[in-house]
């Protein structure tokens, strides 16, 4: 009996998975690529800025790209400049702040809190019922804030609203038409990431009790996006 060596029947397995349609080569070429991105050393330069602007200069430093669901009002940090990976920054970020956590979906870290994700006047969770991927990154910036903003206020007419302007640094490239349907503003930007993993985008809600009209008109207007290019 020919006796296979855990290398190889780790190999095979992968493998099966692959052509039995177990796991995708796609996927699991995006879940490496990801891991080298978050595990590869960099310099941090001191931090001393809120939640919100800490995780856009993790995400500028490292090339990572970044969903961020946050709670407000956010803790002020202070991190000092070191060389350590985007993983450990992340990690100790969760473990200082037990309410947030963090996943790798897809092309894109998802750092959360539960709550704040789950809850109702969350307009991230509002269903469109069509929404059409084009353009640039900054196109689909102003087009999702529109839509959602549009279903969150009940309008039904067509046309945009308007709702202030993009970053130049997502104002590039060209992106593929895709028409999404029956999807909520957190669903497409997971789509959007797997076409373009090349941008930070974070928005803040009050924790911790209903949330009233001038609490998600604040969300809105602070609902940010940019580039991750360490250059721009």
């Amino acid at each position: 009996m020919i006796q296979l060596n855990r290398h190889m029947y780790f190999r095979l397995s992968i493998l099966f998975l692959f052509f039995s349609g177990g796991i995708s080569l796609r996927g699991w070429q995006t879940e490496k690529a990801m891991s080298q991105i978050l595990d590869t050393p960099g310099e941090i330069r001191v931090i001393h800025a809120p939640l919100k602007q800490a995780l856009k200069q993790i995400a500028k430093t490292y090339g990572v790209p970044i969903f961020a669901e946050l709670a407000s009002p956010e803790p002020e940090l202070d991190i000092p400049k070191e060389t350590t990976t985007a993983r450990r920054l992340l990690d100790g970020l969760a473990l200082l702040y037990p309410q947030y956590k963090w996943t790798v979906h897809g092309s894109i870290v998802y750092f959360y809190d539960d709550a704040v994700r789950d809850e109702p006047g969350n307009f991230l969770n509002a269903k469109l019922k069509s929404f059409t991927i084009s353009g640039t990154i900054a196109d689909v910036d102003l087009r999702l804030k529109s839509e959602v903003n549009k279903v969150r206020l009940g309008i039904n007419t067509p046309g945009g609203l308007i709702v202030g302007l993009s970053p130049i640094a997502l104002r590039k490239g060209h992106l593929p038409k895709v028409l999404l349907e029956n999807v909520t503003g957190r669903e497409i930007m997971f789509r959007l990431a797997e076409i373009a993993p090349e941008f930070y985008t974070a928005i803040s809600f009050p924790r911790g009790r209903p949330l009233t009209e001038a609490d998600i008109q604040e969300a809105f207007a602070g609902w940010v996006w940019d580039g991750i290019d360490p250059a721009n």
